[in-house]
């Protein structure tokens, strides 16, 4: 009898399982076809640092009248762009409508089209870890390309914390950025900001990609309130040990300067359990996307009360705060082309900490151009520049002075930190082949 019920519970599964796998796979072509020829190639001639560099990317059509989400980075100071849509070969002109670095967002549109293809924008906060998705972009210029995996984690959070990124394990490229990560369904459910061809891949979800859309519509702009603070989850345990079990909350462990939480007088330490009416929860790294959130949606320019947790008389105790949020600076950093072929840039409150750095100090190097006297003495970009002929370089200013200094047929011995060693690059103005030995030190 049990061999005759096993026999059973094999032949249904015989026919289960390929009826499942043909299914699925049918689910697949269908979001496939409504979703592909929605996805556009975005090509970019030029930009500020060099008028000769060409730069592709991808974007999603989102309106039937050529509106187009893409990354911020991908169209970022370009000097023409153009859009190829899907099986054309047709380069259209575009306008930028607007820009959001902070979020690495942009809104651009093509000039004359009209009754386009368009998808529609899906719900990101019903998405779960293990969910079946679609990655679509023009990875390596290889165009309408399609790559299927699941949800790998929700809420991922940036070193800035600004953005909750959707972490997905489909195979993402140089040339998906502004490409679309799509649901079973068919509908956007996040755009792809980064992947390094090995499974882990970034995309912003798409509950801040309405936000940011209701912002331009609204005002022009895109709008994201701003604390000024580094956070870290308040782990149950770190709860108990601190004698704060029964308070939720998140632990502030940096404070910009000059920043609404530094007016506010809060420090870092605090345990920030409560703002603007809203109950904090950081208690663990899948809650941290949501406060994040709530944070970057609270009301700017109005007065908002904050409760707060600081050691006094060797316990942690309640206090009251007053907070503004406003609108997080964007203006770019200040850049200089040094003339020897690199473009260097002022370290930001936001992206110090990427160049292992303690606090923004000395410039960072954002290109080199091919063949220049800088890339032949083994510069790179991400280098941070920390002195220059012997004098310590705090911004860009000091950088310029310096180089004013330096004949034209003369050389720059620059101090450089990269990846948390310090080496010494010697580059010679003018010469064709400058390469020295980087002396670590």
């Amino acid at each position: 009898m049990k061999s005759r019920h096993l026999l059973i519970c094999a032949l249904l599964l015989t026919v289960a399982l390929p009826a499942a796998a043909a299914d699925f796979e049918k689910r697949v072509e269908q979001a496939t076809a409504r979703a592909l020829p929605c996805v556009v190639q975005i090509n970019v001639y030029g930009n500020l640092n060099d008028p000769d560099a060409r730069f592709g990317g991808s974007g999603v059509l989102i309106d039937p009248d050529g509106s187009i989400l893409t990354n911020h980075h991908v169209v970022a100071n370009g000097r023409t762009i153009k859009v190829l849509l899907y099986g054309s070969d047709v380069e259209h002109d575009v306008e930028v409508l607007a820009e959001d670095r902070r979020i690495d967002l942009a809104l651009i549109r093509l000039v004359d089209a009209h009754d386009l293809p368009y998808v529609e924008i899906g719900a990101s906060e019903k998405l779960r870890p293990g969910q079946w998705i679609l990655a679509m972009g023009n990875p390596m210029g290889m165009r309408s390309t399609v790559s299927a995996g699941v949800i790998s984690f929700i809420d991922r959070a940036d070193s800035d914390q600004i953005i909750p990124y959707v972490q997905i394990d489909a195979i993402i490229d140089k040339g998906s950025s502004g490409g679309g990560v799509f649901n079973l369904d068919g509908e956007l459910v996040g755009i792809i900001k980064s992947g390094i061809g090995r499974g882990i891949g970034l995309a912003i979800p798409t509950d801040m990609i309405h936000s940011f859309i209701a912002d331009v519509h609204d005002t022009g702009v895109s709008m994201r309130s701003w604390l000024g603070v580094q956070l870290q989850p308040l782990s149950p345990q770190l709860a108990a040990h601190i004698g704060l079990s029964e308070v939720t909350g998140v632990v502030v462990t940096d404070v910009v300067p000059d920043s609404p939480a530094q007016r506010a007088g809060m420090l870092p330490g605090d345990l920030m359990s409560r703002l603007g009416g809203v109950d904090l929860d950081g208690s663990g790294d899948l809650k941290m996307g949501t406060l994040i959130r709530q944070i970057n949606t609270l009301p700017q320019g109005e007065e908002l009360d904050c409760v707060i947790y600081r050691l006094y008389q060797d316990q942690y105790q309640p206090f009251g705060l007053k907070v503004t949020l406003v609108e997080k600076p964007s203006k770019p950093p200040r850049a200089l082309d040094s003339g020897l072929g690199f473009v260097a840039e002022e370290p930001t409150t936001s992206n110090y900490r990427e160049h292992y750095l303690d606090a923004p100090k000395g410039v960072i190097v954002s290109f080199v151009r091919s063949g220049s006297p800088a890339e032949q003495s083994d510069l790179s970009a991400h280098d941070v520049i920390l002195a220059a002929e012997g004098k310590p370089i705090g911004d860009i200013d000091d950088l310029e002075a310096v180089l004013e200094n330096i004949p034209a047929d003369g050389s720059l011995l620059l101090e450089i930190f990269r990846g948390q060693r310090h080496y010494l690059i010697l580059i010679r103005r003018g010469a064709s082949a400058a390469a020295t030995g980087a002396a670590e030190h």
